[in-house]
């Protein structure tokens, strides 16, 4: 897990501490004064932890499979084809 892999990951959960941060606000009270900021904060902190967890675990789609816990060597993003090759070409039937 390199660089690009942390500030990825990094990235990721702070846009999910955000937006749990946003959505908790009118859930702990109908007034913007009744808000219990504790309760806000706990639980986009608590989502971004997980977020972070997640990503460690499972995996980022943006960072190269390489990068994360699943180190296979199959790679499946790799570029090069493993297929064979068929000419395009080759017209069968025409006459």
């Amino acid at each position: 897990m390199g660089y690009d892999f942390w500030k990825a990951a990094l990235i990721r959960a702070a846009h999910t501490f955000f937006q749990a941060f946003i959505a908790a606000i009118p859930s702990s009270a109908a007034v913007l004064s009744d808000v219990n900021w504790k309760l806000v904060v706990s639980a986009a902190t608590l989502a971004a932890v997980i977020s972070l967890a997640k990503s460690v675990i499972i995996g980022l789609p943006e960072v190269k499979l390489y990068d994360t816990l699943y180190d296979l060597d199959n790679d499946p993003f790799d570029e090069e084809d493993d297929f064979e090759e068929f000419d395009v070409d080759d017209e069968e039937g025409d006459e």
